[in-house]
C-alpha cells in the first residue's frame, strides 16, 4: 500500500519566473543581514549589569531603597500553588500542567525532480500516524485526498480528538526571599522547574485515571484499554518550581520589594529584573552563558541570511542552466561555494567592525594605531623629500 503522492509540475519558464521572485527576496535577506549582525554585537550583556549590583542580605530588607541589589536565598510563598484538578497538594512557586493527546498527525515529505528541458516536478508524499501531541492539528487541515486513501487502504478512521483538558500554568501572586517581596507577574523568574513525580499520595485520580511511569496521569479513552496507547488517550504531567529552592534575584530595592531596575537612559533598553537558580556567582554565569549563546545564534542567522540571499541572486542563472539538470547542479554547487566564502568574509568583517565600534577601549586603540600609522607614513615621506 503506497502512501498518497501529489505531483506539481512547473515549466522551465515558470521556474525562471519563480527565480526572479527569489532574486528580490535575496536582496532583502542580504541587506537585512548587515544591521542584524551590527546590532547583535552591541547588545548589552546583562551579566555585566548584574555584576554592579550590591549584595543585600535576605533578612535585612528596607535599608537599601533605590539601589540595584542582588539577594540570594530560598524562594518561598505564604500560599503556594498547586493544581486543584489533578493534585492533592504541593508547595510550588510555579506549576506547569502539560496535557498531551494520542492523536493523528500528518507527515509530508517533499522531493523535487529536475527534468531535461528545465521543467521540474515537486512530489509531496503524505503519511499518517498517531503520536503524543500537546497541540493536535485539526484533521480538516490535512490533505483530504491523502486522508481518504489512507483510510480506505488501511481500514482506519482519521479524526480529531476530543480535547477534554488543556495545559495550564499556575504561579503565586507574591513570593519571598527572606524578608524581600517580589511579584512573579512583574519579575521574570528564570528558574527551570523540575519534573514532578506522581503517585497516589499527591495525584487526584478518579474513574479510569491511573499513574504511568511515575510521571503521568493517564486517562484512557476506551474503558477496556489493553494497556497500549489508543486514539484520544490523554496523559498529563507536571513541572514545578518548589518552594524553598535557592535562587538569586536582581532588581531595584523599593522598600522591602524588588522592582525592575532601569540601567540605561535609552528607552529602547528594557528594565532589568531576574530571578535565577543558585548563588550570585552562578546566576551571573548563567546570564553570561545566555548572552554568549544568543550572540552566536544571531551571528549564525546573520551569516545564513547573507549566504542564502547571495545565492538567491544567482537563481535566474541556475534556472537557465537547469535546461540540463547536470549543468544546473554543477553551477549551483559552484555558486554555493563562492557565495559561502563571500558571506563568511563579509559577516566576519561586519562582526569585527561592529565589535570595535561598540567597545570604547577597542575603538580608542584602533584610533591610536591609525593615527600612529599616519604619523609614521607622513614622517617617512618628509624624510624622503628632505633627502631628495
Amino acid at each position: 500500500m503506497a502512501p498518497y503522492e501529489e505531483v506539481t509540475h512547473t515549466s522551465w519558464g515558470g521556474n525562471i519566473k519563480n527565480s526572479f521572485t527569489g532574486f528580490l527576496v535575496g536582496i532583502v535577506m542580504f541587506i537585512a543581514a548587515f544591521p542584524l549582525l551590527w546590532w547583535n554585537e552591541g547588545r548589552v550583556n546583562l551579566a555585566n549589569i548584574a555584576k554592579t549590583s550590591e549584595v543585600a542580605e535576605p533578612g535585612q530588607a528596607g535599608n537599601m531603597n533605590g539601589k540595584f541589589v542582588s539577594i540570594t536565598g530560598e524562594i518561598t510563598a505564604d500560599t503556594p500553588v498547586f493544581d486543584t484538578v489533578f493534585m492533592k497538594s504541593g508547595k510550588y512557586i510555579r506549576l506547569n500542567r502539560s496535557v498531551e493527546y494520542y492523536a493523528w498527525e500528518e507527515n509530508v515529505h517533499t522531493k523535487e525532480k529536475k527534468n531535461v528541458g528545465g521543467s521540474s516536478d515537486t512530489v509531496k508524499t503524505y503519511t499518517y500516524k498517531m503520536s503524543w501531541q500537546s497541540s493536535p492539528k485539526s484533521v480538516g487541515d490535512f490533505n483530504s485526498s491523502g486522508v481518504n486513501q489512507w483510510e480506505n487502504e488501511r481500514n482506519v478512521v482519521i479524526k480529531n480528538v476530543v480535547e477534554t483538558y488543556s495545559s495550564d500554568s499556575f504561579q503565586v501572586n507574591t513570593a519571598k526571599i527572606g524578608k524581600w517581596m517580589l511579584s512573579p507577574n512583574d519579575i521574570n523568574i528564570d528558574v527551570p522547574g523540575e519534573k514532578i513525580s506522581l503517585d497516589e499520595k499527591n495525584a487526584k485520580l478518579s474513574g479510569k485515571m491511573k499513574i504511568t511511569d511515575g510521571k503521568y496521569i493517564y486517562i484512557p479513552f476506551l474503558a477496556s484499554s489493553s494497556g497500549e496507547n489508543n486514539f484520544n488517550d490523554i496523559r498529563i504531567s507536571f513541572n514545578g518550581l518548589v518552594s524553598g529552592t535557592k535562587v538569586t534575584a536582581f532588581g531595584e530595592a523599593n522598600g522591602n520589594s524588588i522592582d525592575k531596575y532601569k540601567y540605561s537612559e535609552d528607552e529602547n533598553e528594557p528594565a532589568f529584573s531576574r530571578v535565577l537558580l543558585g548563588d550570585r556567582a552562578t546566576a551571573i554565569s548563567t546570564l553570561n552563558a545566555e548572552h554568549q549563546m544568543l550572540t552566536w545564534i544571531l551571528r549564525g542567522v546573520g551569516f545564513l541570511l547573507m549566504w542564502i540571499g547571495l545565492s538567491s541572486l544567482f537563481g535566474p542563472l541556475v534556472s537557465v542552466l537547469n535546461v540540463l539538470p547536470f549543468l544546473g547542479d554543477v553551477g549551483g554547487a559552484i555558486i554555493g561555494i563562492i557565495t559561502f566564502v563571500v558571506a563568511a568574509v563579509l559577516s566576519f568583517l561586519t562582526i569585527i567592525i561592529s565589535a570595535i565600534f561598540h567597545n570604547i577601549i577597542a575603538l580608542i586603540i584602533v584610533a591610536v594605531i591609525i593615527i600612529a600609522l599616519i604619523v609614521i607614513v607622513m614622517s617617512t615621506k618628509k624624510k624622503k623629500a628632505a633627502a631628495a
